[in-house]
């Protein structure tokens, strides 16, 4: 069975979902996941076994046009043909996603946008994690897994077998990226430096701004 996942967002907005994936990889273990979304950051999460197949989000500009019917086209009708869940961190005040996914067939969807001013979590990464409570028996197994993935599942991908790097230095490294696509995601300069100068004060570690 395939478990599809659509995400529309920026490289930034996909990685907040990664807590997510792993709950869904933890709750549907016979699942195939299948990742719609930046295409590059598809690519990643497949290297790191996160997900099984990625394709990007913009593929799928054929349903604007062909419907429901764009969903025959290959190699989407194998992938949809085999697919038992879907969920889609995207709104869909107007039903068309919903109406195209139970078109072929979907019908266990949930389809929600981690902007929805219903959620109750204040950070984004717990609110894509909030969405899938409708597949969750209880509050607390849906705590208790998310407890446990964060415990056991660290963020770290392998390191890439093309790009290597050596450091000269054995201290802990501590990397910042102060950026974002949207103004209103990015902090004060006047925080982000008093964060690298409280850092710095402390010995034995290593500060790198991306």
């Amino acid at each position: 069975p395939t478990l599809l996942i659509f995400h529309p967002g920026a490289l930034g907005d996909g990685l907040l979902a990664l807590a997510a994936l792993r709950i869904m990889k933890h709750k549907f273990p016979g699942h195939r996941m299948i990742w719609f979304g930046h295409k590059e950051l598809g690519d990643v999460f497949v290297n790191a076994h996160e997900v099984h197949q990625s394709y990007s989000f913009d593929k799928l500009n054929l349903l604007s046009y062909g419907g429901a019917n764009g969903f025959q086209q290959e190699p989407f009708s194998s992938l949809f043909a085999r697919c038992e869940r879907a969920v889609g961190w995207i709104k869909d005040s107007d039903g068309i996603w919903r109406s195209w996914l139970r078109t072929v067939g979907i019908q266990n969807l949930i389809l929600r946008s981690p902007h929805d001013p219903a959620l109750r979590s204040v950070h984004m990464a717990d609110r894509y994690v909030e969405i899938l409570q409708p597949w969750v028996m209880s509050e607390q197994t849906f705590n208790q897994s998310e407890k446990n993935l964060h415990e056991e599942c660290p963020l770290v991908f392998r390191q890439s077998g093309t790009i290597g790097y050596s450091w000269s230095f054995t201290e802990p490294l501590i990397v910042l990226h102060p950026g974002s696509g949207g103004t209103h995601k990015c902090a004060s300069p006047i925080l982000w430096a008093n964060i690298v100068n409280g850092l710095m004060a402390r010995p034995h570690r290593r500060v790198c701004l991306v």
